[in-house]
């Protein structure tokens, strides 16, 4: 009878515990969601949080407000998304920065995988592989047969030690064998600036590189990931280029904090894949140099599962370490 009692009290207890988290699911949302952003006002990522959070304003019928929390390499937001309620009022437009490269290089307060609930994947970040105009190579193949021969006088410039750009170089030396020295720079701007003064050899840039490879102050020799670029299109992706595997790119994906409950984790991917699912947002995407890449939460917890693989191994071979 005691037993019978104490499951009964437990039973008792535990429908008092979900009975509140129901009724908040089912009428959510009730209040403005917040979407923080964690990097600078004006940058691409402020740009698609905005672009598509007005969409999922009007679809859930609450305000959607951006709160651009920068620092820490997009850290200082992602762990304010973690701390936060668990009640999908807070969400986060994160990154593979922010998601792995973080957690693998830095203390991050928080676990990329564990602490959050992915919820819809916004787009990819390809990376170009350019060369200044001394390189006397037209291909991926004739840069590395020219890498062979002069290694010991190339570098490759990135935008900072353990960015998806040095990673990308690290990854290329893994795979062919070539030496090559890195070089870090503050940012995108000045490695694109000592590549086109050849003080640099190459540079695996992002989409601020375009206006100086169709400039002709570089040249573009492939890209990586695993699809062309609208923007480029007549650019061969490095596997086709005859480097296989060196799939490299960065991604962008919504996510609110571990634990939320089902019925708002739902309606939130619901109404985010809406609105990213759009001709027109779609377009708008690869107009930034970016590639659409509409997926749901449990793609997005799939490719951070393999990122993490890829990127502990040539972290740890590259033995790249942030100070």
């Amino acid at each position: 009878m005691k037993l019978l009692r104490s499951v009964w009290l437990s039973t008792l207890v535990a429908g008092a515990l979900v009975l509140p988290a129901l009724a908040s699911a089912q009428g959510f949302p009730s209040k403005p969601v917040r979407l923080i952003v964690p990097y600078p006002a004006g940058g691409v990522t402020d740009i698609l949080g905005r672009t598509i959070g007005k969409l999922v304003s009007e679809d859930l019928k609450q305000p959607v407000i951006i709160d651009n929390r920068p620092g820490g390499n997009g850290g200082i937001g992602s762990d304010a998304t973690a701390k936060a309620a668990p009640d999908g009022y807070t969400i986060l437009l994160g990154a593979s920065t922010t998601h792995v490269l973080n957690p693998l290089l830095t203390q991050a307060p928080y676990d990329g995988r564990k602490d959050f609930t992915p919820l819809a994947m916004v787009a990819a970040t390809p990376l170009f592989l350019v060369v200044n105009n001394d390189v006397p190579a037209r291909s991926v193949k004739e840069l590395i047969d020219w890498l062979r021969q002069n290694g010991s006088k190339a570098s490759f410039g990135s935008y900072g030690t353990a960015s998806a750009s040095h990673l990308a170089g690290e990854l290329l030396k893994s795979m062919t064998g070539v030496q090559m020295t890195h070089v870090p720079y503050k940012g995108g701007v000045p490695a694109i600036a000592d590549l086109m003064g050849g003080q640099i050899q190459l540079v695996f840039g992002d989409v601020t590189s375009i206006p100086q490879i169709r400039a002709g102050r570089i040249r573009a020799l492939a890209m990586t990931g695993d699809t062309r670029s609208a923007v480029l299109p007549d650019l061969p992706t490095v596997s086709e280029a005859g480097v296989t595997g060196d799939q490299v790119f960065g991604w962008f994906a919504f996510f609110g904090p571990a634990r939320l409950p089902e019925a708002v984790s739902a309606r939130l991917s619901e109404s985010l894949m809406k609105a990213i699912g759009r001709d027109d947002i779609q377009n708008q995407i690869a107009t930034m140099g970016l590639q659409p890449r509409k997926g749901s939460g449990q793609d997005v917890a799939k490719l951070i599962d393999a990122d993490i693989v890829k990127w502990s191994k040539v972290i740890r071979e590259a033995n790249i370490k942030v100070n």
